[in-house]
């Protein structure tokens, strides 16, 4: 039971807060601001929400934060893909990649010239949609290309995007799910209005330029889901939940068919039909004044005419009467996904299910975390929700040791289930869920989760108080209640089951015949010259004073205190920090993992999680190549207890034998694994083999021998002596530098004799001195390619330049890589490059360039590549743009919390002496193109490259590489080395 002045403290902090003890309700009252503006607010909210609604039906979500001088914003619209027409799936994520394009104002030249041909192509599109005969359909795309080729001529590729960059937002981005499609930006605070002016105008018409590359990009989108088994399985599970609903019929991607046959009409149908703003929101959470923000959103968005919109009347979705199964074959490794259907976010059982899920698996403490997970009865298992506006869904998951069938982990799962409908499981487990909720809802607002609760609130109709007052209805449920709804609710359920096999039913969308279309980078329309010449307040950008914005103080010759003090809610993070890992002895990386399994001489392994979980503590330990973290975090008011059971296990963790051989089981199993699934192979394995050669992290490893021959009681022993090596100890809490100081002196454990620092491995990486291209096979229906050179070591005063470069080159939607790989010639859906800055002092830059794409555009996106990496195309347009958002983003970027005490710890390791963006920031107010071209020239430019690529080799033949330099034909043991 907590006492008064400890839920006084949660209350000042908590989104969804309440104590477990009182039976307060969070009632709903309006109210009207000084502007006359009508809005609801909910009584003790502590995010002091307001949430308004426009005559024109336009709602409007609104929290203040002034911890940095940004807003998060999303614009959710209340359609996504179950409400596509269902001869044309997809239609809804298509929109949402048009809403991209601009409008009759944004991304033109000439409106008057354009239209026409944008009205020519969608009357080409229909009367190809409404063919049939093969050649009929490849004579009429052919005219689709042509007439393209002109339209583009007065088309301005990316301009949404360089708005967004010139008004220094981030995250700009979109999702669509099945009730929603929603519009993500970051942006600075005092860019406001020009970003309500700028999406007013984007949310006010559809215009659908440069048609025919973007749907190209979305077949690629397509092809990409075909290479992945889960595709497959997500696709069997809805279809078994949702036989003729369109949760279960259509995929937010849409059916092949629907893609080749794509609709202008119907898109701009469907824009007209939902796109309305009784049918929007605007959710903003951030350094924002509501009353201010109101009359702006009004101003710009209040005159959008509303429009009435039916609700779609879908069938009823027949009950589950049995259990039903399925199953997919791929290489990948086995396991299976089963769910549970339920009512939808709006309904009781959201918050019924969301606390059986949390009993269940909440990665300490839950009857899967202990009972399989803590016991190593599988190599992994979990739960986890997915509610939607009118279903919501519990789904359970495995994945099998060796030797364990999917039926058998199919059944320690429901037997785990049986636990929640007996009543199985200890009473203070239900309370520690609720207080860690209530941690998890501290956490999540000071991530700036809160416009992201908004959204879901308007999507599910889910009235803003049911969101404050969730802990604390939560808080009254019974064991008894829990009981009854497991055992009226938990029986049947649909499971696919994930086996090992060739992958099936593999749909791939070819690439139709399109030709390069014009990229006007030097145009800008009348519109982004009024948005430019608009005069917005500066904000002053604040830099990092390393000699005070970090508190620093040696206990004793060999530990040191990095704190900064939490001045915004009552939680902590305590960090021990070892400058010691695998790359000083491979067996330190078993034992840190070791450490999840493994108890002390008086308490279980079962009994520690428990106990940390009582406490609203988390407790987790990782090893890298040069570190091992042991970190704390939790409530201010439970630190003590938390240090002292820490300690406690660091110095008294007992040996276990049996754990320590499965988990070494686990860790063979998951080698096997890992050459089964390509982003592993490539982005890992393949890229280590290209820097360092054979020798590298990634191959030298403990051989299954040396796995097998460990002893627990020696891997311990690196447990215990841990903080007898000097180590460093963060704090980011709301107790002041003394106190801190105080409870270490007491709790932490001091060594008499400190024990030097081991050695570390060093792998040494490859010079760039030929053309070399290393390629591993994999069935896929994409091909993966990576080049990359080997710069050397960049001085620190060329960082300024290469940042730069980066955010001009390659560093988004607007940059050159992306325009020209993906907008001109729809050669790929993911391209990107850039110049990296050093980990590790002494070590290189390297400059990455990266290419997504079907086997049959390998040839034609890899020379087009080659081409902007040989000649870097000029654009003083997006060059001053880039300059802006680089300026606009350190002006508005704070540094806070624990991440301030990790960028100065970074400094301190690379030997910097101040905060590099001051250099940055300083430089590109007057750097040049000329001066970009130069460093291009000078410092990336190169006439060699390492390729590592990964696809199908009856595609992608050694012929056919070794255009590109010489080819070695890598196998799995070689990158692997085993």
């Amino acid at each position: 039971m907590k006492t008064i002045h400890q839920i006084s403290l949660l209350l000042l902090s908590f989104l969804l807060i309440a104590s477990c003890t009182q039976k307060q309700k969070y009632s709903t009252l309006t109210k009207t601001d000084k502007n006359g503006y009508t809005y609801t607010e909910v009584t003790d909210d502590p995010t002091h929400s307001r949430i308004y609604q426009l005559e024109n039906g336009l709602k409007i979500y609104l929290s203040v934060d002034k911890t940095k001088p940004r807003i998060q914003t999303y614009i959710p619209v209340r359609a996504g893909s179950s409400y596509d027409p269902k001869e044309t799936t997809g239609l809804a994520h298509y929109l949402e990649h048009m809403m991209f394009k601009g409008t009759s104002k944004i991304g033109t030249l000439d409106w008057a010239k354009e239209k026409p041909l944008i009205n020519k192509i969608s009357d080409l599109y229909e009367k190809h949609k409404n063919t049939e005969d093969p050649k009929e359909k490849a004579a009429i795309y052919n005219q689709i290309d042509e007439v393209s080729q002109e339209a583009g001529k007065y088309a301005i590729a990316n301009e949404y995007d360089k708005l967004m960059s010139m008004i220094g937002a981030s995250g700009t981005n979109a999702y669509t799910s099945t009730d929603r499609t929603v519009y993500v930006n970051n942006i600075p605070s005092n860019e406001i209005e020009r970003w309500l002016q700028i999406e007013s105008e984007r949310f006010s018409e559809l215009t659908l330029r440069l048609f025919h590359t973007e749907i190209e990009a979305v077949y690629e989108e397509f092809n990409m889901g075909q290479d992945r088994e889960s595709t497959q399985v997500w696709e069997k599970l809805g279809k078994m939940l949702y036989p003729n609903h369109p949760y279960g019929t259509q995929t937010t991607i849409g059916e092949a068919a629907h893609l080749k046959n794509p609709s202008m009409v119907n898109i701009n149908k469907y824009h007209d039909k939902y796109y309305v703003p009784n049918n929007i929101a605007i959710c903003l959470s951030g350094d924002l004044d509501m009353e201010a923000t109101v009359k702006l959103v009004d101003k710009y968005w209040g005159k959008m005419k509303k429009s009435p919109i039916e609700p779609i009347q879908y069938p009823k979705v027949p009950e589950l009467t049995e259990i039903k199964k399925d199953e997919v074959y791929g290489p990948q490794m086995e396991m299976f996904y089963m769910a549970y259907r339920f009512g939808g976010e709006a309904s009781k059982d959201f918050q019924m299910v969301t606390l059986i899920d949390m009993l269940m698996s909440n990665s300490v403490a839950g009857l899967l975390d202990l009972d399989i997970n803590q016991q190593q009865k599988m190599l992994q298992s979990g739960s986890f929700t997915n509610f939607m506006q009118e279903f919501g869904e519990h789904y359970f998951y495995a994945v099998p040791k060796p030797g364990q069938t999917l039926e058998e982990a199919e059944n320690l799962i429901n037997q785990e289930i049986d636990k929640i409908k007996k009543g199985d499981f200890e009473p203070w487990l239900l309370k520690a869920v609720v207080n860690n909720m209530k941690i998890a809802a501290i956490e999540g607002r000071a991530s700036g989760e809160t416009a992201n609760e908004f959204v879901s609130s308007f999507i599910s109709q889910r009235p803003w108080n049911q969101y404050v007052d969730f802990c604390n209805e939560m808080s009254k449920i019974t064991k008894e209640q829990v009981m009854q709804f497991a055992k009226e609710h938990y029986n049947n359920y649909a499971i696919v089951y994930k086996r090992k096999g060739a992958l099936k039913g593999i749909t791939k969308v070819d690439k139709p015949k399109i030709t390069s279309v014009p990229i006007n980078r030097t145009a800008k329309s009348d519109f982004v010259k009024e948005i430019a010449a608009e005069k917005v307040p500066r904000l002053k950008p604040v830099f990092i004073d390393y000699k005070t914005a970090v508190h620093k103080e040696a206990i004793n010759d060999h530990v040191s205190l990095y704190a900064n003090k939490n001045e915004t809610n009552d939680l902590f993070t305590l960090s021990y920090r070892f400058d010691i890992g695998k790359l000083a002895d491979k067996k330190l990386d078993i034992a840190a993992q070791l450490m999840e399994y493994l108890g002390t001489d008086k308490m279980s392994a079962e009994a520690f999680k428990k106990a940390i979980y009582k406490e609203g503590i988390s407790f987790n330990s990782w090893c890298s190549g040069k570190y091992l973290n042991v970190t704390i975090s939790g409530l201010n008011e439970n630190m003590d207890k938390g240090i002292q059971l820490i300690e406690d296990y660091l110095k008294n963790v007992a040996p276990n034998q049996e754990a320590l051989d499965n988990l070494v089981n686990d860790i063979l199993k998951i080698r096997e694994e890992n050459k089964n699934d390509k982003n592993t192979i490539f982005n890992r394995n393949l890229q280590q083999y290209a820097l360092h050669g054979k020798h590298n992290v990634t191959t030298d490893i403990l051989t299954e021998k040396e796995l097998k021959e460990l002893k627990a009681e020696d891997l311990i022993v690196y447990i215990k002596n841990l903080t007898t090596y000097p180590h460093k100890i963060t704090y980011y809490g709301p107790k002041e530098n003394g106190e801190v100081v105080k409870i270490l002196k007491k709790d932490h454990f001091w060594a008499t004799n400190y024990l030097p620092k081991p050695e570390m491995k060093d792998y040494t990486y490859v010079a760039t001195n030929e053309n070399k291209v290393y390629f591993v096979h994999y069935n896929m229906v994409q091909s993966f390619i990576k080049l990359i050179n080997n710069k050397g070591v960049v001085p620190v005063k060329d960082f300024p330049k290469l940042t730069l470069f980066n955010e001009y080159y390659g560093g988004g939607m607007g940059s050159i890589v992306f325009q020209e790989i993906r907008e001109s010639r729809a050669l790929a859906y993911s391209a990107w490059s850039y110049f990296t800055k050093p980990h590790d002092k002494g070590d290189p830059s390297l400059l990455y360039a990266s290419i997504s794409t079907q086997s049959d555009k390998f040839d034609d996106a890899l020379n087009a590549m080659d081409e902007i990496l040989t000649d870097m195309p000029l654009s003083k347009v997006s060059f001053e743009t880039s300059k802006e958002a680089i300026i606009k983003k350190i002006e508005s970027q704070r540094i806070l919390g624990e991440d301030l005490i990790y960028q100065y710890l970074n400094n301190e390791k690379m030997g910097y002496d101040h905060d590099l963006r001051k250099d940055v920031y300083n430089y590109v107010q007057t750097a040049t193109l000329e001066d970009i071209n130069k460093f291009f020239n000078d410092k990336v430019k190169s006439d060699h490259y390492t390729i590592i690529v990964e696809g199908d080799r009856n595609k992608l033949t050694p012929k056919r590489l070794g255009k590109y330099g010489k080819v070695e034909q890598l196998s799995l043991e070689e990158i692997f080395n085993y």
